[in-house]
């Protein structure tokens, strides 16, 4: 049945070859009106002004009129493609909103699929995933360089049957009734706060011979129907597949999680929602898909629907995020890339089945494709070949939306095979990093473990260097001057779990960056000339890191009488000695809530008075690095926590690599109980915990 008023007077007027009206409905009833009767474009305006009423409301009674005005712009007209915008201003606040009206060659030539099936569960929408599957196993060169290894889990969900449209039984199996190189599916997934039901020691008999289906969060038995569909009908579910009430078993089971997601065909992942109790997917209904099927009489600007024979349509109305936007943000900004966990999940997976609330999306090393473009934005033309020259404007448009993925998400796009062509795997690991510790974890305890799938395939590529709860034994010089993000957090003080040192990133709770500064090194340096050496955790069960290196302390007066003017703000300290000349202080927050309740200066006093600094990295002739520390005497001698980075900076230059002369002028009050040794050369050895 055809849609009857596929778009109202008002916004057909909008897309009128000849009309140049900016104004669109000026009062509500006619909106409301318009979006009961079924109007495309309304219906989206509608939507936008309940979430500015729902962003303003703070819960008084709201009593203001619908919306202030729409309006739209004319960007441009042509025979192949026009373009909208319209605004919305309302709740003292406004918003706009895109919409553009192709030409049926113009979806053509894009690859563009005007149509979606309503369910993403849809056996028909499902045809997709294997065609982009299949795909990738039978033709992508980049993908399959990936050796096939023997691997095969512990335990995985094997789908035995499926009847009318549903899982109806499963059962657990173990690996070694499995042959290797056994195919197999993983899942990403939100647990959500809700109890479901997990492998314990006490069901697991029961789970190998069967699993009761139908008690299942949602997301667990979409996994099972697509694995099914897809033919592969083994999944590894972390929840079923690792024991949840035996330590010993999670140990052994999360240390190969790693192997689990690189060794998996395709990693099924709920990137939009939040519970297992969502499933993977949604009910779309009539043009989610966000395409409008319409034949145009370019004439007189009249309009009608295609809806009931979409294939008779000459024109299509699209919002214009789905031509020209960003549609992957819906995946990238979903809940599940704020955990934790689920970071080496995407780093380590071959392939992801992205399910978004719209549509599903595809990823592999060669393809990053959605429903509605199914051949992946790489493909897009680079020119248009007929007169429309607005079609040019809009390709240009949609290859800058191209290259945002790339920026935005680099992290998907590399093997860790192909470390060495990619970038130093130092920088990538920083990198990491920094995607890594400002995402969320359940159990601060996890902090480590979660990453450490990622950490053992980097060991792999490069054996020279050990990993050292989170940083690199051959990147020390760099890798100890993390700097944590400002704000800082509110719980972000605290240690993560005692057994990680505080020189150590993974101490604090808390988002790391190293963007304080350009951590390349002048090939003419050895960037361990400020630092004669750095031992990590000699002793054994130790993870005391011990330093030789001009040891200093500020508490006496510079030559010049003393800092001209300090700042104090959000953890750092700013000491300017003279013009442009700086010593800048990146205090972790601990050590800064240490100081609360005194004023700027006494603040700055009291941290002048009990740091130490040790220089790490000298960089052009402008810049030192150094790590702040704070003595811990009680522990016992020449022992330091970290305290921060101190960035000593002179913009027109003339900071002295050789730091022993100055350090001379700032050791001399430094007792033998701050230190574990001294070579007479102003080098001493101490100890990071």
């Amino acid at each position: 049945m055809a849609i009857s008023n596929p778009l109202c007077p008002t916004c057909e007027r909008a897309f009128a070859a000849n009309d140049d009206t900016t104004s669109h409905h000026t009062a509500a009833e006619e909106l409301q009106r318009s979006v009961e009767k079924g109007c495309f474009i309304c219906k989206r305006l509608y939507n936008k002004i309940q979430e500015l009423r729902n962003a303003h409301a703070t819960g008084e009674s709201i009593d203001r009129p619908l919306f202030d005005e729409i309006r739209y712009t004319r960007q441009w007209s042509g025979n192949d493609w026009s373009a909208r915008n319209f605004t919305v201003e309302a709740f003292g606040s406004y918003s706009e909103i895109w919409f553009d009206c192709i030409s049926k060659e113009v979806a053509k030539q894009l690859g563009l699929r005007t149509s979606l099936y309503p369910s993403l569960r849809s056996p028909n929408s499902l045809k997709q995933a294997k065609v982009w599957l299949e795909d990738c196993r039978q033709h992508h060169e980049l993908c399959n360089r990936r050796l096939q290894s023997t691997f095969v889990p512990t335990r995985l969900v094997h789908v035995r049957q499926l009847e009318n449209g549903s899982v109806t039984s499963a059962c657990l199996v173990i690996d070694t009734s499995l042959p290797a190189r056994t195919p197999y599916l993983s899942l990403s997934h939100c647990w959500g706060g809700a109890k479901f039901l997990t492998l314990t020691g006490a069901n697991l008999g029961q789970l190998r011979e069967a699993i009761p289906v139908a008690e299942l969060t949602a997301v667990f038995q979409d996994a099972l129907y697509v694995a099914f569909q897809l033919g592969i009908p083994y999944v590894w579910i972390d929840s079923l597949c690792i024991i949840q009430d035996s330590p010993a078993d999670w140990e052994y089971e999360s240390k190969r999680m790693g192997e689990v997601y690189k060794g998996a065909v395709c990693n099924l992942s709920a990137s939009a929602f939040k519970t297992g109790k969502q499933g993977l997917s949604s009910e779309r209904g009539s043009h989610l898909s966000g395409f409008l099927p319409l034949q145009i009489d370019t004439q007189n600007g009249s309009f009608s629907t295609s809806a009931a024979c979409p294939e008779d349509a000459q024109f299509y109305v699209a919002e214009g995020s789905v031509l020209r936007g960003k549609p992957w943000e819906e995946i990238c900004n979903g809940p599940l890339f704020e955990r934790a966990w689920v970071l080496q999940e995407q780093i380590l997976a071959l392939r992801v089945l992205h399910f978004g609330k719209r549509e599903m999306f595809w990823e592999c090393r060669q393809v990053f494709a959605n429903e509605t473009r199914a051949s992946g934005w790489a493909s897009l033309p680079t020119q248009w070949h007929g007169e429309d020259a607005h079609v040019e404007n809009a390709l240009g448009s949609m290859g800058d939306a191209f290259r945002y993925h790339k920026q935005r998400n680099p992290l998907w796009q590399f093997m860790v095979e192909d470390l060495e062509s990619v970038e130093s795997s130092d920088g990538l690991w920083r990198r990491i990093v920094r995607d890594y510790s400002a995402r969320s974890l359940t159990y601060a305890k996890d902090r480590l473990p979660a990453l450490s799938g990622v950490a053992t395939e980097f060991s792999a590529m490069y054996g020279r260097s050990q990993y050292l709860l989170g940083q690199w034994s051959d990147d020390l010089h760099l890798g100890l001057l993390w700097s944590q993000k400002r704000p800082f957090p509110s719980s972000a003080h605290a240690l993560a779990w005692p057994e990680v040192p505080s020189w150590s990133w993974a101490s604090l709770n808390a988002p790391v960056d190293w963007y304080l500064y350009d951590l390349t090194v002048d090939s003419q340096q050895d960037p361990t000339s400020l630092c004669k050496s750095i031992n990590p955790m000699t002793e054994p069960d130790s993870h005391a890191m011990t330093l030789i290196g001009n040891l200093m302390r500020l508490d006496v007066p510079d030559q010049n009488g003393g800092p001209r003017w300090f700042t104090f703000d959000n953890g750092s300290l700013t000491l300017a000695y003279w013009t442009f000349f700086s010593w800048q202080f990146y205090l972790d927050q601990w050590y800064f809530d240490s100081l609360q309740g005194k004023d700027d200066e006494m603040k700055t006093h009291a941290m002048l008075s009990s740091v130490f600094f040790i220089p790490l990295l000298y960089k052009n002739y402008r810049q030192i690095i150094c790590l702040v520390l704070l003595p811990l005497p009680s522990v016992g001698r020449g022992i330091f926590r970290r305290a921060g980075i101190l960035h000593i900076y002179n913009p027109a230059g003339g900071v002295n690599k050789n730091f022993t002369p100055t350090a001379r002028e700032y050791q001399k009050n430094i007792t033998e109980n701050f230190y574990q040794d001294c070579d007479g050369e102003g080098n001493y050895k101490i100890s990071i915990i």
